[in-house]
């Protein structure tokens, strides 16, 4: 009995590991997600995880910006931040997450709950991966590592296979959401569209910023020009 539990528990976390491991590639071929500034005036922006997992890069206009995921402090989920709340979309609450870094917040949103998800568990877990490797190197100057710190401990508060998309107990969630590795996404309503999207203007990514993909993986609004993303953002709007 206990060998049969331990071959479910094996296998569940080997589908939650290829799911991550998706996410993460999916992230790599990028996409356009709706970036908050300071001053609320949302607009499109091509995002995209660098293929050494370390980065995430964007364009604002013409100016490419970069993110190193080390810095941030934790994912998000929802529209908590301070900008999030000085200039609300409730309806798109489930499609909406932040990551925090240096006393600052990049809001993003979404074009549908599916897309929210693959973003959102592909950041946390890459994050969790990071504050894992900051712990094995802060516990190695530490001669005697405390309980709470100890590698079993983190490891169940903040891997991303410790309940990679539901909540635990009230403790539990709370420690959780410290470290934000759970996912909001479990049951909301369902919004596939923008129809207030119209007026924020599209702009082209540079050339090659997204990589080519076949048919079938993640969507390239550059690899058809502008025809291609005119189809793709007419699922927004």
């Amino acid at each position: 009995m206990r060998q049969r539990m331990s071959s479910d528990v094996s296998r569940t976390g080997g589908q939650v590991e290829r799911d991550i491991e998706q996410a993460i590639t999916a992230l790599k071929k990028g996409a356009y997600l709706l970036k908050y500034g300071r001053r609320g005036k949302p607009k499109f922006c091509p995002f995209r995880l660098a293929n050494d997992e370390s980065i995430l890069i964007w364009f604002s206009g013409k100016e490419e910006k970069h993110l190193r995921l080390s810095h941030v402090t934790r994912i998000v989920s929802g529209q908590r931040t301070p900008i999030f709340q000085r200039y609300p979309r409730p309806e798109k609450e489930y499609q909406s997450f932040s990551l925090i870094y240096n006393d600052r917040s990049l809001d993003l949103i979404c074009k549908d709950k599916d897309e929210a998800e693959v973003w959102f568990s592909g950041l946390k877990a890459l994050i969790s991966r990071g504050h894992q490797r900051n712990w094995r190197t802060e516990s190695r100057s530490d001669e005697i590592p405390s309980e709470a710190n100890s590698p079993r401990t983190y490891t169940q508060r903040s891997s991303p296979l410790h309940s990679p998309f539901g909540s635990g107990n009230s403790s539990q969630k709370e420690t959780i959401d410290q470290l934000s590795l759970h996912s909001p996404f479990g049951s909301p309503p369902k919004t596939l569209s923008f129809p207030d999207m119209a007026p924020y203007k599209v702009p082209l990514p540079p050339k090659g910023f997204f990589p080519p993909v076949s048919n079938g993986s993640f969507h390239s609004p550059s690899s058809g020009g502008s025809d291609t993303m005119h189809t793709h953002f007419t699922e927004w709007v």
